[in-house]
Formats: C-alpha cells, structure tokens, sequence
C-alpha cells in the first residue's frame, strides 16, 4: 500500500494520473464467471461480491487503456444510506472488500494507493492500479465490448444538504426534487461526452478528465464545474503542458472574478488599473509586488466570505502561521484590504456571498463550456480559467465576454489574462 499523503505533490499526481472514475458497483456477465471462481478458489467464497467489484472496476480500466481507477476505501462509503449505495442499489461489504484489496495486493494483483484528507484543500481519494497479473486475466478486446463505460452510474448534478453535512462527509439532497436538473445533467453530459472524444495529457501522459457541477442547497447556489478525481488540482504551473489531441493549448482567465462580480452587481465601473490585491504600497514589507498579491488573494477571500472581522483574522492567521516569508501580521493586512477595497464593503464578512458568487460564476462558465461542446470541441474549466486548443483562443475571449455579458448585463468589468 502506498500512503499518497507520504508523497510529495509531484509524486501524487504522477501515481494517479491515467486511472479511471468508479463508483461502488459490480456486474455478473457470463464471459467474467471463469475468472470469478479462479479468484474465490484462491481467496474464498465469501468474497465473491468484493471480487465482482474489483473485476467490474478492472474491466473498466483495461476498456480504456487506463491503469487503475479511484476506488473508495472510507466505510461510509459502503454504506446503505449512501448516495452511491442507495442510486445502485447494491450491498457491498465494507469489511469484506478491504480485507479482499489486501489479500489481493499481497498476491500482486493489484497496488491500493490510499488517499488522505487533512482539509477541503488538501486531499486525494484513494485508488487501485491493477497490475498485469489482474489485466491478463482480462480479454482487452470482451473489456472493450462489453465493461461499463465511462459515465455509468455517474451522478454529474450535486446539490449539497447544508444542514446534514459535514466537515468530512457530504450528503446529498435527491435530485428529482429540483426543478432544471434535468436539462443540467444533460449539459453535463454534453461536456462530458466531447471530452470523451479527445486525448488529454498532461505533462506528455494521458488523463481522464469527467466534470460534474456541484451546487449547495438548490440550484440557484454555487454550481461549479468540479473534475471527478485530481486533474484540476494539478500544479496550475505546468498546465501549459496540457495537449488536447497532440494540439498546444492556451489558457485565459478571468481576473479577479468575485470582486468584479460584486462590482458589477453594485453598478461600480472598475479603472483600468484596478487590482484588489495590490497593496504592497499599504504594507510595510520585503516581500515582492508578487509574493504580496499571491497571499492577498487567499486574504481577500477572508474579507469576503468570513462570518466576520474575528474570523477573518484567523483564517489569515493561519496562513501566515503557514509561510515562513510572511514579513507582516494579519491585522495589517486586513485593514489594507479593507482600505483599498472600500467600495465592496457591503460584501465584506458575509459567509454565504460565495454561493452567489460561485453561482454566477458557474453560469458565465456553462456558457463557454456549452459553446465549445456544442462544435464538438474541447473546453477544460479551472472556474475562472479555461484550455482550449491555441487556435481557439481568440473565439475563446470573444466567447468569455459574450457569456459576462449575457449574465451580467454589461461587460465594464470583464477583464481577462492570457496565461499562456
């Protein structure tokens, strides 16, 4: 087993890039019950479900060329009460399958890498590589032809049940309740299927990249485009190396999207030269023009979205706590966004403004998405940045500003960077 937590970041993403999303579920075909009974004859009887489990996840990858695929290894998982559990409607042990994964790692079949969660910002899933001696068990031609595809059992429309969820454990409201998911799910899908299509890789080597859109409460809160599984976690330094079908690709972004956002709802122009982490000349610091706006993006996020003043100084806190070169304190540096961003005081120390923020957001990203998957061409989403193949970068802008526009009335405060 291997302790992803114990790697460095590079190291991570370098193990889990080329596997599969899976979700708790298995299948019984005929061309599998050879294989089946080979594999409880080695390891028991009572593991035949875990063993169709672990077939089913297997079969999946070896369909699409991948190496592995996340595979659950949290017991609430496994749950009867489980989104999962109750959309598949199987009962699968919890402690049945994770005594099988290690019986099954000791005999080489497969590697378990074991995710971690130390917070919503730090964390990885778990997942399973199959090693040869699994995959040869497994006619690539019969996987090809006949294992679940891609997006079966794939619920791509989340709606987050505030008051049931947790810090580690989310719980979903159903779906069917909310009027619009449908035609959601169904753009989703759209998104889902061109991407499909195409060959990502990322750093020369191939990913699967499969969104969903994630909303709190109902559907008129968040609903951003989240991938399934750590690509868009990768090191945003290295996304230039992001190929779509062999192609070099551009990224652009929108800049500062929430203070814009907010700006724009309150009828502000914003000046040419406005930029709501630029404060150095308010603190007294070594630190670089860059090194400063890097931090005050994190700090800006405290103004906005904290409960209040007390909050916000923590939560800085903390991150000064965590980056030694931090030559200021956080009381500063807030009084300094509080000053250079003055006019946005009505949307300081409001906890809740990020589901509008995310919300409206996440429209004028659908609109870009939609437009390039409607053509049949790829669009990757970081939120407020988006890939797209270079020659598409000018339709890109011109699609950004159009979709501000279309949701926000006017286009005063779209600004954007070209990233590379």
């Amino acid at each position: 087993m291997i302790e992803l937590k114990d790697l460095n970041p590079w190291e991570r993403y370098q193990a889990i890039r080329g596997c599969e999303t899976f979700f708790l579920t298995y299948r019984s075909p005929n061309w599998q019950k050879r294989i089946v009974e080979k594999l409880k004859e080695e390891f028991g009887e009572k593991y035949e479900i875990p063993i169709k489990v672990i077939l089913t996840a297997a079969a999946k990858a070896r369909r699409y060329n991948d190496k592995g695929c996340m595979f659950p290894l949290n017991a609430n998982e496994y749950s009867s009460t489980s989104a999962i559990m109750q959309n598949t409607g199987k009962k699968i042990s919890y402690r049945n399958t994770r005594k099988l994964l290690d019986l099954m790692e000791s005999a080489g079949y497969i590697t378990i890498l074991k995710g971690y969660f130390c917070s919503k910002d730090n964390s990885m899933p778990s997942y399973l590589v199959f090693q040869d001696k699994l995959l040869k068990l497994l006619d690539k031609n019969v996987c090809k032809k006949y294992a679940i595809n891609r997006f079966e059992g794939l619920v791509v429309v989340e709606i987050v049940d505030e008051e049931l969820s947790t810090k580690n454990r989310k719980v979903f409201k159903t779906n069917s309740k909310f009027k619009g998911v449908a035609e959601i799910t169904k753009e989703v899908k759209l998104v889902n299927k061109v991407i499909s299509e195409a060959k990502i890789t990322f750093e020369g080597e191939v990913c699967t990249v499969v969104y969903k859109r994630r909303f709190h409460n109902d559907t008129k809160s968040g609903g951003r485009w989240y991938v399934i599984g750590s690509f868009q976690t990768e090191d945003s330094e290295k996304r230039y190396t992001i190929e779509i079908d062999d192609e070099a690709c551009t990224e652009v972004d929108f800049k500062f999207i929430h203070p814009s956002i907010f700006a724009t709802l309150e009828g502000i122009t914003l000046s040419e030269d406005y930029d709501p982490y630029d404060i150095k000349h308010l603190l007294n610091t070594s630190l670089s023009k860059k090194d400063v706006r890097t931090f005050c993006k994190v700090a800006m996020m405290a103004l906005l979205y904290s409960e209040n003043r007390g909050t916000a100084l923590h939560e800085i806190r903390k991150n000064i706590r965590n980056d030694k070169s931090i030559d200021f304190n956080e009381k500063d540096v807030l009084e300094a966004l509080e000053e250079h961003n003055y006019f946005l005081h009505k949307y300081f120390y409001h906890k809740d403004n990020w589901k509008l923020a995310q919300y409206i957001d996440s429209q004028i990203a659908t609109k870009v998405m939609l437009h390039f998957a409607n053509k049949g061409e790829v669009c990757l989403c970081y939120h407020d940045s988006f890939i797209v193949k270079r020659n598409f970068r000018e339709e890109l802008i011109a699609v950004m500003k159009d979709s501000w526009n279309s949701v926000l009335g006017n286009t005063n405060n779209f600004k954007y960077d070209v990233e590379f």
